[in-house]
């Protein structure tokens, strides 16, 4: 990839609605001036630019002029180069008059309704006499005005003057969304961007186009965002900001009066804090000025006032740059405050021993844990890590390490979770405490890279402590869980049996719940998707009941993970990709990588069999990228997916490159998949008998283990690569034992394709476009094309060949060899182009032939050899295919 020129003005994304609209005012004749108003920092210059430029393309002549504070103590000094040399302004009446003269006759052609247009950047600091220049110059028409106007502040004389009436027009400009982030990121860097890099650029900069800038500015030139080949990544350690950032925000701060400062500092430390914890450090009146000038956002919440720093980047420079003693001095102050008025607040026992902790190094430690406790409940694993790492040793107990571990765990750190837990089972006393370790160790298998995995052991040992007969349920269903990670499909199930997804009477819920998501994963790979769901179903609803710290937040898009597995293994791809994307969101705002890093691995596993290869690598790329970042032990399956994706897309440097990274260890989530990486970089290098031959002795292993599901996959590619006699009996079985429409969708592909029979093969293809799989569906409905081509059927086959190229639009680029069969035999001469597109217009033969110097004759033998070529019958089917692939 090329190095991006990021100190070049960015590209205009996500203003597209902003710009259709300008577009539609602009076009009115009528029309004064177009008005951009917003924040400061959100793009209106930049919007501004692009709708002159539009203006320009329209015909006007453009003039632009910026207002500021300085030049609004002199009168026309914003505007002064664009008054015509000569024009004496110390009187108004005939200056006005001669720059209007100048004006008109300056038009192009003269007169008419293409005219001037100025635009003017920060109107609302234009001097009286510009403003009402410029007024008398939009009431006689001869200058169009786009202005920008920032908001936030009183109405200026030059506001009020030139953007009321109805033949202005306004445009609202806000922040961007973390949807327009992304979309801004990727053209910028030229390429796709980490989810999480998305979410923390967005959150620092709130959207700000400005504080972006500045953020990706930085972080590029030191390091931080980095591209890996595939995906442009942010580091977590570290702050965002960089030093010219801090200038930028520091000048806002020069908006507010010095005896203020306390109070901003206050809250980068502590927000969101009660007025009346504010105002203790600064009076009412400079707490109503901040707000006026947009430093601090007051809100009610409930029977309160909070009080927080209006943007996110305030406190990140703000903590910067206090001194030590003025910081502790601060947090100190606040404690007191807290204490004080009895904790009142919700979160107060947390937060107030977080900011001992931040002033002295040291709190209270059964209060540590106790705060760590709460930062589970609110899925903050990073600071349940910070506050059990500052307790002493001496001072831990079982359950103080086990949310250690836990949290550990849960941030993508399995080895130094395994210390942690070597010193909690040393100290193991009750029931408890046992369960709590069980689960742990389930927790660990799922990122293990043993390739024997034996749950025997880990159950043996612990088993001793459990009396309960609730407790033996639950060590059962545990060791079930274990049983998925070790690769036995039937002895999870058989241990599991009987779980339905209630919590009721459970000695440690959270284990059965993982058991239970567990055992819905090992239904989805048995092919029994629809008790899958059922029980997912049921999964979710408990988790919405529990309402108490038993149950960790990530803990639900664990469920929603499972669920969107066997929503994909059950054919309906869309519903999948709606309920995993939602979940990676909300964990993604957690900052907790390791369901994260699952969930990014299910929706690129979504969008291959969606047949979206540039979106499966981008998802494959972000699973690689957290697995290596976080120690998460999904690196083979990610990276085989990767290049599975790579190859379909024709990057074999690239699909060679991240099959040679694979590394070893075969992970559950990656059966299947895990051949697929090879395969299709055989196929990429033209070793279609190579890539069978892969994909066959993968069939045997998920046949062996029991996942059917993942053994259609593999078997199905065998039939798109010229075996399907091979494996359609197989899949016919298959399909008849799995839920759900898709493995008996990629049963009737293989029998079509083995039958080479083109009305099996189109039906194929409309049922499989109808379960999102668009790559198949091109795929059968070029084969059709191949067949009914080698049965004289021209026509047909075109018309299959081209509904082979209509699905394939969808599918980024990817590049099969049952694709390469529906080329059309023979392209359209150059005379045949030109009959068809008259034809295509209604143009009647008659008028084709005097226009060409034809016969009417010849024109429609020509018509004739053109429907049979693109596979239509009218004129009209003709119109509607040209318009579709456009002019060749």
């Amino acid at each position: 990839m090329m190095e991006p020129d990021l100190a070049s003005r960015w590209p205009l994304v996500g203003r597209d609605a902003e710009v259709a609209a300008f577009d539609r005012a602009w076009s009115s004749p009528g029309l004064q001036a177009v008005m951009v108003w917003g924040p400061a920092g959100v793009g209106k210059s930049r919007l501004a630019d692009a709708c002159l430029d539009r203006a320009v393309a329209a015909g006007f002549t453009a003039g632009r002029a910026t207002a500021t504070a300085a030049a609004a103590a002199v009168p026309l000094a914003a505007i002064a180069h664009l008054i015509p040399a000569g024009v004496d302004m110390r009187d108004p009446v005939a200056g006005f008059a001669q720059i209007a003269g100048s004006l008109a006759g300056a038009r192009p052609g003269g007169a008419g309704a293409v005219g001037r247009v100025l635009l003017v950047d920060d109107l609302h600091l234009l001097d009286g006499a510009s403003t009402v220049l410029l007024r008398q110059l939009m009431d006689a028409n001869l200058v169009r005005l786009i202005g920008t106007i920032r908001t936030g502040g009183p109405m200026s004389d030059a506001v009020a003057a030139l953007s009321q009436g109805d033949r202005v027009h306004r445009i609202a400009l806000s922040a961007f969304d973390q949807r327009q982030v992304a979309a801004l990121l990727e053209t910028a860097l030229g390429g796709p961007v980490a989810g999480r890099a998305v979410h923390r650029l967005a959150t620092a900069s709130n959207g700000n186009a400005l504080y972006l800038r500045e953020l990706v500015l930085g972080a590029v030139q030191d390091g931080a965002l980095a591209f890996n080949g595939e995906i442009w990544q942010l580091s977590e350690e570290g702050s965002v900001a960089t030093h010219a950032l801090a200038q930028l925000v520091e000048a806002r701060f020069g908006a507010a009066p010095e005896t203020a400062r306390p109070a901003l500092e206050l809250l980068a430390l502590c927000e969101p804090l009660s007025l009346e914890d504010v105002q203790a450090e600064t009076g009412p009146g400079e707490l109503a000025h901040l707000e006026a000038v947009d430093l601090i956002s007051v809100t009610a919440e409930r029977r309160r006032t909070a009080v927080r720093l209006a943007h996110p980047l305030y406190g990140e420079v703000l903590r910067a740059s206090l001194p030590t003693l003025r910081r502790r001095h601060l947090l100190e102050a606040q404690i007191r405050r807290a204490q004080d008025r009895g904790e009142r607040w919700q979160g107060d026992p947390r937060r107030i021993v977080e900011w001992q902790l931040a002033a002295s190094g040291s709190a209270d430690p059964g209060q540590l844990v106790e705060a760590a406790l709460l930062a589970r409940y609110a899925r903050d694993y990073a600071q349940v890590e910070a506050l059990l790492e500052a307790v002493p040793d001496e001072a831990h107990t079982a359950r103080s390490r086990l949310m250690l571990i836990e949290a550990l765990l849960e941030l993508g750190r399995p080895r130094a979770a395994d210390q942690v837990l070597a010193a909690a089972e040393a100290v193991v006393r009750s029931e408890r405490q046992a369960l709590a370790i069980l689960l742990i160790r389930a927790n660990g298998m799922a990122l293990s890279d043993d390739p024997v995995l034996d749950p025997t052991g880990y159950v043996a040992a612990l088993s001793p402590h459990i009396s309960s007969d609730a407790g033996r349920t639950a060590l059962r269903h545990c060791e079930g869980a274990m049983y998925v990670f070790a690769g036995d499909v039937p002895r999870a199930l058989q241990l599991t049996d009987g779980m339905d997804g209630s919590l009721d009477g459970s000695p440690n819920p959270l284990l059965t719940m993982f058991a239970a998501v567990m055992r819905g994963h090992a239904l989805t790979q048995a092919g029994r998707g629809e008790e899958a769901l059922a029980l997912g179903a049921r999964l979710r609803a408990e988790f919405l009941r529990i309402t108490d710290e038993s149950l960790p937040r990530t803990m639900g898009a664990t469920v929603e993970n499972m669920l969107a597995i066997a929503l994909c293994t059950e054919g309906r791809l869309a519903e999948a990709r709606e309920v995993a994307q939602t979940a990676y969101a909300e964990v993604n705002r957690a900052a907790i990588p390791v369901v994260r890093c699952f969930l990014a691995w299910n929706l690129g596993s979504i969008a291959w069999l969606s047949g979206r290869a540039a979106e499966a690598r981008r998802w494959y790329a972000e699973t690689a990228a957290l697995s290596k970042a976080h120690d998460i032990r999904m690196i083979r399956p990610a990276m085989r997916g990767l290049a599975a994706a790579t190859a379909l897309l024709g990057d074999v440097e690239a699909a060679k490159r991240t099959v040679g990274e694979s590394g070893d260890h075969r992970h559950l989530f990656g059966a299947g998949w895990d051949a697929l990486g090879v395969a299709w970089l055989c196929v990429a290098q033209g070793d279609l008998s190579g890539a069978r031959t892969v994909l066959a002795e993968a069939a045997e292993r998920t046949r062996a283990a029991g996942l059917a599901p993942f053994e259609a996959l593999v078997l199905t590619d065998i039939a798109r690569l010229g075996a399907p006699g091979d494996v359609a009996a197989r899949l016919a079985e298959l399909g008849e034992s799995c839920d759900g429409p898709l493995v008996a969708a990629q049963a009737r592909l293989a029998a079509a394709l083995h039958a080479a029979d083109p009305d099996l093969l189109l039906a194929s293809a409309d049922e499989l476009h109808v379960l999102a799989m668009d790559l198949m569906a091109a795929e059968a409905a070029a084969a059709a094309a191949a067949a009914l081509r080698q049965g004289g059927e021209v026509r047909r086959a075109t018309a299959a060949a081209q509904q082979s190229a209509v699905l394939a639009r969808a599918c980024e680029g990817a590049r099969t060899p049952l694709l390469a069969a529906a080329r059309t035999p023979a392209p359209l001469t150059s005379r045949q182009r030109d009959i068809a597109h008259l034809a295509a217009k209604g143009t009647t033969s008659k008028q084709i032939a005097e226009s060409l110097h034809l016969s009417p004759r010849t024109v429609d033998n020509h018509l004739q050899t053109i429907y049979t070529k693109l596979g239509v019958s009218t004129r009209r089917e003709l119109a509607a295919l040209l318009q579709e692939r456009g002019a060749e």
